[in-house]
């Protein structure tokens, strides 16, 4: 699955498709992610996201809502495909950022994409970043806003039966473990889960990744991502085993619902990813896995950019909306 590489190592990108190669030459001019501080990092994200922003599809209304999560509040994006108030399907929708950029902005192409798509009001958190608010921050955020949207689905026009979860990169790591935090707790499961190449595993160092798979994402990036969500202590390494943290580490994954997992050949997080399917698949947990040749991790939400990025949505989405009927 990993593809041949080229064999001149001044030309190791012409495996990628070419509008995703030209994306990736543009990346390696920049300063590498580990150098940099977090505010550095974001800033740097923020402009690369600027330049390849993409048209917003029409929805029939969207909203930005704050919710009030034990003291503390967390925006939250909805999208809704008409306004028909007839319960439908609901997806909470995780950005991703390495647990230290982004935002619900990032992903508002996507979840208005998933909306239209799958008939579901899609709904995304503003969760809070590492470094200055480590694990379980983020995750308590995530989690509290899946809640509340169980608690609200009613006003929300959700049919509280369909509701399932999803997420890009760290977003999707976000979703895998409210599905294995519901387990443990013996709350409400999502129905389904919509997995972008997540991160499944952060109990790593560099020397466990393939390089052939580094086009794009690297490991000490991935490391570097891994120690601002956790730290640097060994009582903050030592969380990484947990099952919420590293859904690939959950003892038991019979519980989780069925998924839908996109990958990219090129994704340095690509074997954890596979390892995890084969995980759920073991424990009888249905999956459809689809692989994207020529492209890297963080391709999926560049349609139109990117010719595989549309494909891929209209892929997942085929494959998912039958999870939520």
């Amino acid at each position: 699955m990993g593809g041949e590489m080229s064999s001149d190592p001044g030309d190791h990108l012409s495996v990628l498709d070419a509008d995703m190669r030209a994306i990736v030459e543009a990346g390696e001019k920049a300063a590498p992610i580990w150098t940099l501080s977090p505010d550095e990092a974001r800033a740097a994200r923020a402009s690369t996201r600027a330049a390849l922003r993409q048209p917003l599809e029409e929805v029939g209304s969207s909203e930005i809502r704050t919710v009030d999560l034990e003291g503390r509040s967390v925006d939250v994006s909805i999208y809704r495909p008409d306004r028909d108030a007839t319960a439908r399907p609901g997806l909470l929708y995780i950005h991703g950022g390495g647990f230290v950029h982004g935002s619900i902005a990032n992903v508002e192409p996507t979840c208005r994409q998933l909306a239209n798509r799958l008939g579901a009001v899609v709904l995304s958190p503003e969760y809070r970043l590492a470094p200055e608010h480590p694990y379980p921050a983020g995750l308590d955020d995530s989690y509290g806003v899946w809640q509340w949207t169980i608690a609200h689905s009613a006003e929300l026009g959700i049919d509280p039966a369909r509701l399932a979860v999803g997420g890009v990169s760290a977003g999707g790591n976000f979703a895998a473990a409210i599905c294995v935090r519901a387990s443990e707790r013996g709350e409400q499961m999502p129905i389904a889960q919509l997995l972008i190449y997540p991160v499944t595993d952060v109990t790593f160092s560099v020397d466990d990744y393939d390089p052939q798979l580094a086009l794009s994402l690297k490991a000490e990036a991935v490391v570097w991502f891994s120690e601002q969500y956790l730290g640097t202590t060994a009582e903050g390494q030592a969380m990484a085993a947990l099952g919420e943290v590293s859904p690939l580490r959950a003892p038991d994954l019979s519980t989780m619902p069925p998924a839908v997992i996109v990958t990219a050949q090129y994704d340095i997080l690509r074997p954890q990813i596979e390892a995890f399917a084969r995980r759920l698949e073991s424990a009888g947990v249905p999956v459809t896995m689809l692989n994207y040749p020529g492209v890297v991790h963080g391709f999926y939400g560049q349609a139109p950019v990117i010719a595989r990025a549309g494909q891929a949505v209209d892929d997942s989405t085929a494959a998912f909306i039958s999870l939520l009927n």
